[in-house]
């Protein structure tokens, strides 16, 4: 079964929860089991689901390639047990918007030897690798198509 999970950090009304809930619902329209973990939700999400949404301590049970969004559902990932396909999704670059910034703690992050990087844009996948040296695949916004042929035809599902 192929299947894919997002660790979104925060489920908000904001664009990249509604760019994340809108491409899960399309993956699982072409036949993927997709499950979104979170660890806080302010709200409802924006728009219908139809997939499952649990709680980010579930992540350590969830058996497949899995996707962090940020900082924080990245040091998750990297702790849980998962030897599947670990993928960083950049929506921001984090290291240049957050005030104090460790370099250290920075270039362990992207640096990983077990992660594969993602950014959403050209100019994003330009300063990345400008700055870390490293190469990420785009997949724009989230695009269904870059997660299905990237994330899940890639990996090796169980």
């Amino acid at each position: 079964m192929l299947k894919l999970g997002v660790i979104l950090n925060e489920l908000n009304n904001d664009d990249k929860s509604l760019a994340v809930i809108t491409n899960l619902n399309k993956l699982v329209l072409d036949g993927i089991n997709v499950t979104l973990f979170y660890r806080v939700s302010t709200v409802m999400p924006p728009i219908q689901t139809y997939f499952s949404i649990l709680f980010q301590n579930e992540v350590f049970g969830y058996r497949g390639p899995l996707i962090a969004t940020d900082i924080e559902s990245f040091a998750l990932l990297d702790n849980s047990y998962s030897r599947q396909n670990k993928f960083f999704y950049m929506w921001d670059l984090e290291w240049d918007i957050i005030a104090n910034s460790d370099y250290n703690i920075n270039k362990r992050i992207y640096h990983h030897p077990t992660f594969t990087y993602l950014t959403r844009s050209e100019h994003h996948q330009a300063i990345f690798q400008k700055v870390w040296g490293q190469k990420s695949q785009i997949i724009q916004e989230f695009d269904y198509v870059g997660l299905k042929t990237y994330c899940v035809s890639n990996s090796h599902n169980h």
